[in-house]
């Protein structure tokens, strides 16, 4: 599922497979109360370039490498953008999360595209998250 946004579903316990890129999973700013997300389980997914809105991202079973999230980015993302990005556009991911709504309880990417696209490798992008305070892999 592409660029979707799931604001008007109240997401409960559900188990998630398949590729999802561009997806805005829980509750959007403008629409208070017409989504949600909690205890939803994303282990055997693959999510790229996805936030997750509102709720708590403790209740949440992220995916698993070579996907990685970022918890709590929103207020990090100064800290995020000056890490040693390998490639040439990692500092794009500070600007992304700096753009995106301060309700943003996680922000979930593949390393494998992120590695195509910033002309690295996706060991070069875990050698920098595994690093990094409050990131999952």
């Amino acid at each position: 599922m592409k660029n979707f946004r799931w604001d008007t579903a109240h997401l409960k316990g559900c188990r998630f497979k398949g590729r999802f890129t561009g997806n805005d999973f829980g509750e959007w700013p403008s629409a208070p109360g017409h989504g949600s997300i909690e205890d939803c389980d994303f282990s055997e997914a693959h999510v790229d370039w996805s936030r997750f809105l509102g709720g708590d991202a403790r209740t949440l079973r992220f995916p698993r490498w070579p996907c990685f999230t970022f918890l709590d980015p929103f207020p990090r993302w100064k800290e995020l953008q000056a890490l040693p990005w390998p490639g040439d556009k990692g500092p794009i991911i500070g600007d992304v999360l700096a753009a995106g709504p301060p309700s943003t309880v996680a922000f979930t990417l593949s390393a494998t595209k992120l590695a195509k696209w910033c002309s690295t490798t996706p060991e070069a992008i875990k050698a920098i998250v595994e690093k990094v305070e409050g990131v999952y892999f």
